[in-house]
């Protein structure tokens, strides 16, 4: 399960008065071509500038934020030519037709600032994404934001982006039988150089499905094609093992300087869990920037338990293993806002016999292994509960997966 406490508004300035005291002044996720800013970028600050993407070419920026946010209304743009424009307006902005978001258009070197006129110069959840006119894919990626859910078609579009302050979950779908695409949680402009995670990678017909535990995700689809892309504030508590496709900590964004989105909205403690009916064998993934544990669990034995850690640059970062089991735990204790993981899940199938670990570390295949039901759902997700197992059964797939964790090249 995921556990997310999203606060009411009236208690966001406790909240994040607490935060600010984890969070570094700057948190801002910095790209070759973009930034993404969150509340402690702007909370407590009278002016933010954006010169450092905008003013030499010229950017676009989008805004996403959480509904009846009133502090919306007292941040603006403020741009070297041009009027006083509200965030609010930017937040809400979309094309009537593809219900794409309109976003503030500043010119080529002109200086422009997010003004904050809040009481105690406060802000809450907010997403601000600030893209350079020469980053890649400027002119043919559309821009979403969850707080407009929608079953969207998309006709002509190979790159869609999708922002929220909240975590969120995308669907899409395609009448045709093959729609390959490469997941990201970033934007559409991120460069090689900067040596982006693909979190997902899908080659099936029938459609993709996952979760977000940041602020943004960007899809590059192989074809440009007709396509259903459905997305909403609904993040699932539990996922069946066989069609999950991967978990982050909060804010996890996965390029190289390994910088990482915050928000009052997030708690310090996440928990997943996957499960099934019967035992499967499941190939993990993952990449590790933290000393914070995260603790996996097999079946719910506490016997079955194990604890990793890992720092971006060092052969700790990235992890591989296989494990076979009926249930996986998973308990994350973030004391250090600015840690990070990625765990991707790969389903190699039920089996009765007992897996070894390779010598060497497996490669991921491209193709995740899903589950039509869930798929071909376009606008509501049930996740439903599996059916109890028998003890012995259980027992069993225990014994076999701490057999198989504790060979694990983990």
């Amino acid at each position: 399960r995921v556990t997310l406490v999203f606060p009411a508004m009236e208690n966001f300035l406790r909240i994040a008065s607490f935060t600010c005291l984890l969070v570094a002044t700057q948190s801002a996720v910095h790209f070759k071509n973009s930034l993404i800013l969150d509340e402690f970028d702007i909370n407590g600050k009278d002016s933010v500038s954006l010169d450092d993407i905008c003013k030499a070419n010229g950017c676009k920026i989008y805004v996403s934020s959480i509904k009846d946010a009133d502090f919306i209304g007292k941040l603006s743009f403020k741009a070297e030519t041009g009027e006083e424009v509200k965030l609010s307006d930017i937040t809400h902005k979309n094309d009537d037709t593809t219900r794409e978001k309109i976003p503030f258009v500043v010119k080529k070197g002109d200086s422009v600032s997010i003004l904050n006129s809040n009481e105690n110069l406060f802000c809450g959840p907010i997403v601000v994404y600030a893209v350079s006119n020469s980053a890649p894919n400027f002119d043919v990626a559309g821009v979403y934001d969850v707080l407009n859910a929608h079953t969207q078609e998309q006709a002509a579009r190979k790159i869609v982006t999708i922002m929220g302050a909240r975590p969120f979950t995308v669907w899409a779908s395609s009448p045709t039988d093959s729609m390959e695409a490469s997941v990201f949680t970033t934007g559409f402009d991120i460069d090689d150089a900067e040596k982006c995670k693909e979190v997902y990678h899908s080659t099936r017909g029938l459609g993709i499905k996952y979760g977000v535990n940041g602020p943004i995700t960007t899809l590059f689809f192989e074809d440009e094609m007709q396509m259903n892309v459905d997305f909403m504030e609904f993040f699932e508590t539990n996922q069946d093992l066989p069609s999950a496709t991967f978990i982050s900590s909060p804010g996890f964004i996965g390029c190289a300087n390994a910088e990482v989105y915050h928000s009052s909205l997030y708690e310090s403690q996440v928990n997943f869990t996957l499960s099934y009916d019967l035992a499967r064998s499941t190939r993990l993934s993952a990449l590790l920037n933290t000393d914070d544990p995260l603790t996996l669990q097999l079946d719910g034995d506490p016997e079955q338990e194990k604890e990793f850690t890992g720092h971006i640059g060092d052969d700790s970062y990235t992890r591989t293993g296989e494990v076979f089991a009926m249930e996986l735990s998973f308990l994350f204790l973030m004391a250090d806002p600015d840690s990070s993981f990625l765990v991707q899940f790969t389903d190699l199938g039920a089996s009765t016999t007992r897996r070894t670990m390779p010598p060497t570390t497996p490669t991921i295949p491209s193709s995740p292994h899903t589950t039509s039901e869930t798929l071909q759902t376009t606008t509501h997700i049930t996740t439903t509960k599996s059916p109890t197992t028998t003890s012995g059964a259980k027992e069993s797939s225990m014994a076999i997966g701490l057999a198989v964790l504790m060979a694990m090249l983990f």
